[in-house]
């Protein structure tokens, strides 16, 4: 499972090959698409590649930045750039949703779309988890 990311990467999001792997979850995740997205080898960017090597996966309420919303799930969010996001301060570096921000408890079960940076904080700092 992959639940709750802010990842900026620069390659893609899954590279998929070999054994498909069932039951695969990938939600709440806010990621860049890139040139691929979700590929596998040998298959083709998004939904054809979730069918092929994540079968029977959970993948949605994922915001993927500069996706083609064709090639996905639907459920997703698509937005052409991470300007578009809403984070409070992307030029600055920090990646929390602002309270306008369309992905503002967007997510499953009404949870934000990405990291939840106020506990991962808390918790470098040793804090509780209270969540």
């Amino acid at each position: 499972s992959l639940v709750n990311n802010t990842v900026l990467h620069t390659g893609n999001i899954i590279t998929a090959y070999g054994k498909p792997n069932s039951n695969f979850v990938f939600t709440n995740n806010l990621v860049p698409n890139n040139e691929y997205g979700v590929i596998g080898d040998g298959s083709q960017t998004g939904m054809v590649t979730i069918a092929n090597y994540l079968p029977e996966s959970v993948f949605k309420k994922n915001v993927i930045v500069g996706g083609p919303s064709a090639l996905y799930p639907k459920k997703n969010f698509f937005p052409r750039s991470f300007e578009e996001v809403g984070f409070i301060d992307l030029a600055e570096g920090n990646y929390r949703l602002a309270a306008t921000s369309a992905y503002k408890n967007a997510g499953v079960k009404g949870k934000d779309v990405g990291a939840d940076l106020d506990a991962i904080e808390a918790a470098r700092n040793g804090a509780p988890a209270d969540r």
